[in-house]
C-alpha cells in the first residue's frame, strides 16, 4: 500500500540515522491494565517474526490497577526478552 511518513513523529532533537541504517522495531506505551492487551501486542508482533522479520518490540507501560496483569506481562517478557523490553 501507498504509505506517508511523518517524520518526526514527536518534538525533540533526533539523530539523523539513514532508513537502512535504522532497527525494525515496535513500540506500545499504556497502562498495564487487560483493557491495554499488551499479550495480544507481544502475540502479533511474535507472528510477524514468524514470518522471518527481525522485529523488536518495546514496551512503555506504568503500573495498572491490576498488580496480577503486570505480572503476567512481566512474566512475558521475560519469557520473548531476546525481542521484547519493557520499561
Amino acid at each position: 500500500i501507498e504509505t506517508r511518513t511523518v517524520y518526526p513523529p514527536v518534538p525533540g532533537r533526533f539523530r539523523d540515522v539513514a532508513w537502512d541504517e535504522r532497527e525494525d522495531s515496535v513500540v506500545a506505551l499504556g497502562r498495564l491494565v487487560r483493557e491495554k492487551r499488551f499479550e495480544e501486542v507481544v502475540a502479533i508482533v511474535d507472528g510477524v517474526r514468524a514470518t522471518g522479520r527481525d522485529l523488536r518490540l518495546t514496551l512503555l507501560a506504568w503500573a495498572g490497577t491490576d498488580p496480577g496483569y503486570a505480572e503476567e506481562i512481566r512474566r512475558l517478557v521475560a519469557k520473548n526478552a531476546s525481542w521484547v523490553t519493557l520499561h
